[in-house]
């Protein structure tokens, strides 16, 4: 017995209690600063999300035109005289904010055209036109790289 009228077994396993909480305590401390550290792997200031460029956005808007009007002509044996015809909402654009062009090549061929970024037919370089079978050869060769 101790003078506070507890056995010594008893002591005991009230200091392995402590001990197990004191276990306990450090066990949470050392996971909790493993998670904040993971944490803060994804919270970098290193990583950078760019925004699509204009030519990248006129190939997506392009390639979607090109879907439509495909199954356009699959239904109705030819190319539509107009995008009205396959566009459900506002007239799509090219990444400059102009109306892209839609050109009829025969009964079952078409063109897409973007007069690029200076908005005249012909241009060199960033201004140069963009039409769709150009962007088409363009991601045609990046796949087989």
């Amino acid at each position: 017995m101790t003078a506070n009228g507890g056995s010594l077994a008893h002591r005991a396993s009230g200091a392995g209690g402590r001990s197990e909480r004191l276990l306990e305590a450090l066990v949470v401390l050392v996971a909790s600063s493993t998670l904040i550290g993971c944490l803060d792997l994804f919270h970098s200031d290193e990583v950078v999300v760019e925004a699509p460029t204009a030519r990248q956005v006129t190939a997506r808007n392009m390639a979607v035109l090109d879907r439509r009007i495909g199954n356009y002509v699959r239904r109705h044996g030819s190319v539509p005289t107009t995008l009205a015809a396959v566009v459900f909402s506002a007239p799509p654009e090219d990444g400059y904010g102009r109306p892209l062009q839609l050109i009829p090549l025969g009964a079952s061929s078409w063109e897409l055209w973007s007069p690029g970024s200076d908005g005249r037919v012909g241009g060199q370089g960033h201004a140069a036109d963009v039409t769709w079978s150009m962007l088409r050869g363009e991601l045609h060769e990046a796949d087989s790289l």
